[in-house]
C-alpha cells in the first residue's frame, strides 16, 4: 500500500506496524499529498489495485472532496471478526492500551453526541480531538511542534443488548484529519512494546 502510495508521488509516508501492539489492525499506513488531485489519485490507485485483486474496502471516507482520505480494509468488531460478537471488555482495553500506553500525555475530547436508538440496539457518533504527546524533555513540559499529534475526526460506536446488558458491538474511528508528528504513534507503539517486553 505505502509503495503505491510512494508511486502516486505520496510524501510524508508512514507504515506503523501493530499485530504485535493491537488487535484493532496490523498495520497503518499515514501518508500526505501536495493536494486534493494528488489525495485523490493516491486514493484511487490503492483502491483499484485491491479491486483488481478482489479486496474491497469496507469502508471509504473523504474520496469526494479528497482534503483527506480514509480507506479501511479490515474488520475491527471483535478478534473473531464476526460482527455479532461483542468484544470483552478486556480486548477494549488492550487496544486501546496498546497505543496510548506509550505516549506521555493524551487527551480526548469527545462532543456533540448523536444517538440512534432502536428496540435493542444504539448507535452513538460523537465529534473527537484527540491530542497525544511524548515529551522530549519530561521535566520542561512543554509542548513543541514535534512533541504533539493531534487527530480530529468521529467515533461511531454501536451497542446491542445482550443477557439484558449494553455491550459495545462494533467501534469505528472516521479520522477527518491529523496535524503534528504523526510519527509519534510509531515510536507510542514501539514505547507500548518495550513496557510490556519489560
Amino acid at each position: 500500500m505505502a509503495e503505491l502510495a510512494n508511486n502516486k508521488k505520496a510524501v510524508d509516508t508512514v507504515i506503523l506496524e501493530l499485530k504485535d501492539l493491537s488487535t484493532i489492525a496490523d498495520y497503518f499506513v499515514i501518508c500526505s499529498g501536495d493536494n486534493t488531485a494528488q489525495i485523490k489519485a493516491i486514493a484511487e490507485s490503492i483502491d483499484e489495485y485491491f479491486s483488481k485483486k478482489k479486496v474491497f474496502p469496507i469502508g471509504k471516507e473523504g474520496l469526494d472532496f479528497a482534503r483527506w482520505v480514509l480507506i479501511d480494509y479490515g474488520d475491527i468488531s471483535g478478534p473473531s471478526g464476526d460482527p455479532h460478537e461483542p468484544r470483552k471488555r478486556d480486548d477494549w482495553m488492550g487496544v486501546l492500551q496498546s497505543v496510548i500506553n506509550g505516549f506521555d500525555v493524551t487527551r480526548h475530547t469527545l462532543s456533540n453526541f448523536r444517538f440512534v436508538i432502536s428496540d435493542d440496539e444504539i448507535s452513538c457518533r460523537a465529534y473527537l480531538t484527540a491530542d497525544h504527546v511524548i515529551f522530549n524533555d519530561l521535566d520542561l513540559p512543554f509542548i513543541g511542534p514535534e512533541e504533539v499529534v493531534t487527530v480530529v475526526g468521529e467515533y461511531n460506536n454501536h451497542y446491542r443488548k445482550i443477557d439484558g446488558k449494553w455491550k459495545i458491538i462494533k467501534s469505528a474511528l472516521d479520522v477527518n484529519w491529523s496535524s503534528g508528528n504523526l510519527g509519534l504513534f510509531e515510536t507510542a507503539g514501539q514505547r507500548t512494546a518495550a513496557q510490556t517486553a519489560g
